[in-house]
């Protein structure tokens, strides 16, 4: 359990906070390095967050922050705590510290997938998007996360595949080893149809605006049928929607188009997109399936990063591996998603 949080930590959050003590939770499963405190007294529940000083800076934080505060009539987007000065957030040695409302549910989508949770988790966030699509900073331009897929297509191509597989035999790894073979057999199927398609897409601008990113299944909190919380908005940029859509829908029902297509028609009922964005989240969830298990290896063995639970991080390898295995050739599986 995680020691109390520092004194000048309390005593900046205590106007906020009922007089209770914090519960440390560590790292709560995931992967951001955060630590997390939780405070409960009769209908009072917070979440204290210190984020690592690492990321997001200042400048990123607050920019997270006030977006967040536009989404203040969403119930389910945890809005963070100001202080008298407008000021949401201090930092310390130990890292920077936000206040936020504890949200209810549970992010158990797959143990009891339904239409009404798919359908309300899209609303969801097709509401969120529409929110940030008013505020007067939206503009036409190329999608940072095509960039960045495209940059690393050609830094696996100029040598970083090369170490990765040296690295396999050098280093192996219990159970891991094994799983970043198979990555990569299905790295040699995939990349060079996922990475001519993407090249595509970059050249053609879209509507550029705030996304959270990093919105997928563990992010989810729901509430019998009823999507009741989003969390963790750390990785929030300005992007196209179509990346928002592609990490959350593949997260929640992979390659089935009939459900796509499902969510869909909730989303463009609240937030209208055309078709090639929906092509574009398709794509960027199959690119991201990919890349999201090479990125594990270039973690893992050649940035050398540690990894608080070590048997989840071998689970969600297992869980991209078991999609990707299962996808028919390059040519039948990306059939309908050229640019135009």
């Amino acid at each position: 359990m995680l020691p109390s949080p520092p004194t000048r930590v309390l005593q900046w959050f205590d106007a906020a906070t009922p007089h209770a003590p914090w519960v440390g939770l560590g790292g709560s499963g995931g992967y951001s390095g955060a630590k997390f405190w939780r405070k409960k007294l009769g209908t009072d529940d917070w979440c204290l967050r210190c984020w690592p000083l690492e990321h997001p800076s200042p400048q990123r934080l607050n920019a997270i922050h006030q977006w967040l505060h536009e989404c203040c009539r969403l119930p389910y987007i945890p809005v963070p705590w100001k202080n008298a000065d407008g000021v949401t957030w201090l930092e310390t040695a130990e890292g920077r510290w936000e206040l936020t409302p504890w949200l209810p549910g549970v992010a158990d989508y797959s143990n009891a997938p339904s239409p009404p949770r798919l359908e309300s988790a899209t609303i969801a966030l097709a509401k969120v998007h529409r929110v940030w699509s008013r505020h007067g900073r939206c503009a036409k331009g190329p999608s940072p996360a095509v960039k960045q897929r495209i940059q690393l297509f050609e830094s696996l191509r100029a040598g970083e595949y090369q170490k990765l597989n040296a690295c396999f035999v050098r280093e192996p790894r219990d159970g891991l080893s094994g799983l970043a073979r198979r990555v990569l057999a299905q790295y040699d199927r995939f990349h060079t149809c996922f990475e001519s398609l993407l090249k595509d897409f970059g050249s053609n601008p879209g509507v550029i605006q705030p996304c959270i990113r990093d919105v997928w299944h563990d992010h989810l909190l729901f509430q019998e049928e009823r999507l009741v919380g989003i969390i963790d908005f750390g990785a929030m940029r300005e992007d196209v929607v179509a990346g928002d859509l592609g990490r959350m829908l593949g997260s929640l029902v992979g390659d089935d188009p009939a459900l796509w297509n499902m969510a869909r028609e909730a989303y463009d009922d609240q937030n209208f997109l055309v078709d090639s964005i929906w092509r574009l989240a398709r794509l960027l969830d199959l690119s991201g399936c990919l890349l999201g298990a090479v990125n594990w290896l270039r973690w893992l063995w050649l940035e050398k990063r540690y990894f608080e639970n070590g048997s989840r991080v071998e689970a969600r390898l297992t869980q991209l591996l078991a999609r990707m295995e299962h996808w028919p050739p390059p040519d039948s599986l990306t059939a309908g998603l050229a640019a135009s």
